[in-house]
């Protein structure tokens, strides 16, 4: 009987749907997965060509996602006290990024901006004690006629 109900709370548990979060490279319908996530509220704002999901955590980190008018999410952006979760933000591309990182990065603190670049991904990090600020974007999904520089 045990045995039978336990069977049963895992299948049940396995075919629940898992929230995706608009991570990078990910789709304008699951923003609202990284605002629950991030427990933020959400603000939008139109550029030409793309769109600003703007996330507003509760320990004052503001996230924002740039949206594509075809719906990717084609760059994040971050400032506050902390780095939020990175392996959130970049999704399938957060592998990319740790591997990336030159050895000498990986065991030590480095101080001053840092930037990596691999396979069209580009993350940059800089700040100080208590304010943090990184932005991440994918070269191949900048939209015609935006620049990287847009990306805040």
């Amino acid at each position: 009987m045990i045995r039978r109900v336990l069977t049963w709370a895992l299948g049940t548990m396995l075919a629940l749907p898992l929230p995706a979060a608009a991570s990078l490279g990910g789709n304008l319908n699951s923003v609202e997965a990284d605002r629950a996530f991030l427990r933020g509220t959400l603000e939008r704002t139109a550029a030409t060509g793309y769109s600003v999901r703007q996330i507003r955590m509760p320990n004052g980190v503001v996230v924002r996602e740039y949206v594509s008018l075809a719906g990717n999410v084609f760059a994040v952006s971050w400032q506050g006290p902390t780095r939020p979760d990175l392996r959130e933000l970049l999704g399938p591309y957060f592998e990319t990024y740790i591997q990336s990182i030159p050895p000498k990065m990986k065991f030590r603190l480095v101080r001053g901006p840092v930037r990596i670049e691999a396979n069209g991904l580009v993350v940059e990090m800089a700040g100080h004690a208590r304010w943090l600020i990184g932005r991440a974007y994918l070269t191949t999904m900048l939209p015609a006629g935006v620049s990287a520089r847009e990306i805040q």
